[in-house]
Formats: C-alpha cells, structure tokens, sequence
C-alpha cells in the first residue's frame, strides 16, 4: 500500500476514533432522557449500579390505574429493561435501594378500591424480573417514602402512618413519621411512628456510624418541647438506634413555616438538610438549607435560604466527593413547575448557579444522585408533548447541562 495513504487513512480512523471518545464522553456526562407510558409517569427515587442507573416511580397505564415503575439504563439514559409492580393495583414506588445479589427493593403505597393505603415493598432481580412483593397497613393508612440498607442487615423505610398512638397523642386519622424495618424476604420486623397530635411526616432517612440512623421530615405538632415554637410546620429531626427507637428529637423553625424534605451528609460528615422556607411577607415559599452538626442536631451550623425567580422548594440535595452541593426541586415560575437546579458552594453556603427546566410546565425534580463519573443525575417529571414523562436529567460536574 502506498505510504502516503496508509497514513491518510490512519489519520482519518484515529480522528474518527477521537470523534466518537468525544462524543461518548458528551453522551455520558450530559443527556434528558423520558420513559414511560402515553399517560401520566413519574421518576421518583434513583440509584447507580456499577455505571448503571435504576429508577422507580409509576407509570399510568390507562386513564385510572397507576402501576409501580422500575427501569434500569446504561450509561448513556438508554433503557436496558422496565418493569411494574405485580398485578393492576394502583401502586406507586418511592424509593429505591440496592440489595444483596444486584437485586433491587423498591418501597411504596397500593391503594385499594376505598382509598385504603397500605405499605408496599417489593424486590426485583438484576434483569427486571419480579423475586416477591408484600404490603402493611391495616385499617389506617401507611406510606413509604424512602428506604435504605439496615446497619445490620434488611431494609429500613420512612413514610408517613395514620395509625393510632397513645404514646405520643396522635388520633387515629392523623399522620405521624412512620420508621420501620424488613428482612430479606420483605417481612416486617420493626415498626415505630413519631410525632404528636397534629400532622407529622417522615420523608427521607440515612445510616450513620454503623449504629444509628438520622431521620428527617415536617412536623406541626410540637410546642413548648422545642425551641424556637410557632404554629406552622417545622423541619422535623429523630436521631433513631438500630432497633429504631428515638435517641434524639428537635425541630427547626421559625415564624414562617418550614418543612424538610431530604438528609445528607456534607464532606465533613455533617448533616445537610433540604427543604422549604415559607416568608410571611406575601406567603413567598423559598428553597431551604440546613447544616446541622451531626454530634448535636440542636446546634445550627449554617444555613441558606433561596429565592431566585418563583415559588420554590428543594426536595433532595447531594454532595460529590470534591465537595460540590447540587439541590433539586420546583420552582414555580408564572404558574408553570419547572424542575430547579441549584449549585451551592460551602463555607458558607452560598448559591453560585442555578437554572429552570422543564418544556410545557408542570416538571418537578424529586431525587437526585451524585454519580460516580463526577457529576449528578436527577429524577423527575416533566410534561413533553402533553404527556408527563418520568425524566432523567444528567448534569455534568460543574451543576450544568
């Protein structure tokens, strides 16, 4: 072969290499992707797996009947498989977390045809298909807002419960924050609520130190017991033992109401809180975040109060390993949701960047994940084309599209 042109077509296969790399590289760390039926869908919770992601939510698969949604991607936001909770109850997931053997369990609500709410939980094999399902409640109503691995082994779920308790007042019909933990095959083992005699909810929960977990929620039933007493709603912290009783309990808040939707922990091992921040000047709802230390949940560290262009609330927020702070939410701007994403610098925090997504209104971001390649994925909804779609949005690793 001619020398000159085995060098030109060399040439023309590395640039088409470097071509494609590129490419991938941009596929990988940026992408919008939709799922679901020609109804109403929803992503609510997501995990990674290995450079995979999973998420659940639910999907309408006619004009009444919502079933639970589970879907795996590459990479890439393309779908590998999806699957729905067993039968035509109308079921919804919350959350998601990883099980022993790449299994994946899945919590949630199924509803039956009176609007009696139970707790369902489910777990599913590395290819999608359906290992057992099971559901609590009773007479009152339970929901599962969010799970995690036990300390020492099974599954444990927060949500919310309506069921009676003489311990801490509450009235049948009134919810409390609800903990409870499964075993492997899904069986109940513990269940203990929180709160008093008003409307109190559990919405997100992390492990600590092998021994000891932190729930969040909102709460507004709580006076003279905590500092800082109004008659709103308030930023609700239980610091709970492996068997899930209370060690620990305070409420944050102020004279507007404020509620807390999600925990993490920043690099320094504190607890960092997302919420809502309610003003009373013209009833303006702001995003909200709340650094506690993790030694003492009464003492405040830092905190930061968001108000861009609309009506605004963080639902999940997540630290990457270099110490960037992505937020997630809504913000209501001229009466269209749109899914909010905030990038927020630490020591002290301070919003550095933010935008709106969503293309016809009525989008919500509801969890959000930092990814293993330095970024951050969100799970969501967005309506597209007059159909909501459950959405993954992946962000690169400086918080931008």
């Amino acid at each position: 072969m001619n020398k000159n042109l085995y060098i030109a077509i060399f040439s023309i296969l590395m640039a088409f290499s470097c071509t494609k790399e590129s490419y991938d590289n941009m596929q990988r760390n940026s992408f919008i992707k939709f799922f679901g039926s020609q109804f109403e869908n929803s992503a609510e919770d997501l995990i990674e797996d290995n450079g995979s992601y999973v998420f659940v939510g639910y999907s309408l698969q006619d004009t009444t009947n919502r079933r639970g949604y589970i879907a795996k991607t590459n990479e890439f936001g393309n779908t590998q498989w999806e699957a729905y909770s067993f039968g035509f109850d109308h079921v919804e997931f919350h959350g998601i977390t990883l099980g022993n053997d790449n299994t994946y369990v899945v919590c949630g609500e199924i509803t039956d045809s009176t609007g009696q709410k139970d707790l369902y939980v489910s777990k599913f094999g590395p290819d999608g298909s359906l290992i057992w399902f099971n559901s609590f409640g009773g007479i009152n109503d339970q929901v599962g807002n969010k799970i995690i691995r036990a300390n020492d082994g099974g599954y444990v779920i927060i949500g919310n419960t309506t069921r009676f308790s003489g311990g801490n007042g509450n009235p049948s019909g009134y919810f409390d924050m609800m903990v409870c933990k499964i075993d492997e095959n899904g069986d109940s083992l513990i269940t203990n609520q929180f709160g008093g005699s008003n409307q109190d909810y559990g919405n997100d929960i992390v492990a600590y130190g092998g021994n000891q977990y932190f729930a969040v929620g909102t709460a507004q039933s709580f006076t003279g017991a905590y500092e800082n007493f109004h008659a709103g709603k308030l930023i609700y912290i239980v610091m709970l033992s492996n068997q899930l009783g209370e060690d620990d309990a305070h409420c944050w808040g102020d004279a507007e109401d404020q509620t807390g939707n999600s925990i993490t922990f920043d690099l320094n091992g504190n607890l960092l809180i997302g919420g809502g921040y309610l003003t009373t000047a013209g009833g303006i709802k702001e995003g909200y975040l709340l650094n506690i230390d993790v030694n003492d949940i009464r003492t405040n560290l830092d905190s930061l109060i968001i108000n861009t262009t609309g009506l605004e609330e963080i639902y999940d927020v997540r630290v990457q390993s270099d110490g960037t702070i992505c937020a997630t939410g809504l913000n209501n701007v001229n009466n269209f949701n749109k899914i909010a994403v905030y990038k927020v610098g630490s020591s002290p925090l301070s919003l550095e960047n933010n935008f709106e997504l969503g293309y016809e209104g009525n989008a919500v971001g509801n969890r959000l994940i930092a990814t293993s390649n330095g970024g951050f994925l969100i799970a969501g909804s967005s309506l597209y084309q007059l159909i909501s779609n459950a959405t993954l949005i992946k962000l690169k690793e400086n918080v931008e599209l």
